[in-house]
């Protein structure tokens, strides 16, 4: 009937809908994985943290990479107890208590959290961390960007394509991100 084809219609094209915010999101995670695992493995991070290297040069290292990037976000890196001691944008901050930061303390490779706020900001963030060690296996820091999730209330806005549709985008406890 026409009822079934419009129905059918509707559910092909909220599913091609999801396709794309998903690809749009997972295009975001993969490319701050990209930035936080090359600077996890790099020797200037492991000697920053190490005490062999000035600070003020890998904060310059690093604030040139976010200018790279270009989507407005700061890194930040922290030492093995949570304290940050470089931060591309605003004061450092001690992340030791934060679930993300213990995380990547325990061992977890590549983590995102969920909305939080930023300690710093205000603002509503998920933070991307990965863990640093040094080359026998010691925790040293984490490296980590602090997404500002407003940017996805663009990205699904960008896909909508009729008057009435709405996306959501959630975390998992369920709580909203961005939305139309």
């Amino acid at each position: 009937s026409y009822n079934n084809t419009a129905i059918e219609t509707m559910k092909n094209l909220n599913v091609a809908q999801v396709g794309l915010v998903e690809h749009d999101f997972k295009a975001v995670v993969e490319q701050n994985y990209q930035i936080l695992q090359t600077v996890a493995n790099s020797v200037s991070a492991r000697k920053v943290l190490k005490g062999e290297l000035d600070l003020e040069s890998v904060a310059d290292w690093l604030k040139k990479v976010d200018d790279e990037v270009g989507d407005g976000n700061a890194m930040a890196l922290s030492n093995a107890d949570g304290m940050q001691i470089i931060r591309t944008v605003d004061k450092c901050v001690d992340v030791a208590d934060r679930e993300y930061f213990q995380q990547a303390k325990s061992g977890k490779n590549f983590y995102v959290s969920d909305q939080i706020i930023s300690k710093s900001t205000g603002q509503r963030i998920c933070t991307f961390i990965h863990p640093i060690y040094d080359l026998d296996g010691t925790f040293l820091g984490a490296i980590q960007r602090n997404y500002d999730l407003s940017v996805f209330n663009q990205l699904v806005k960008d896909e909508v394509t009729e008057k009435n549709m709405d996306i959501f985008i959630g975390d998992n406890n369920g709580d909203l991100i961005a939305h139309t």
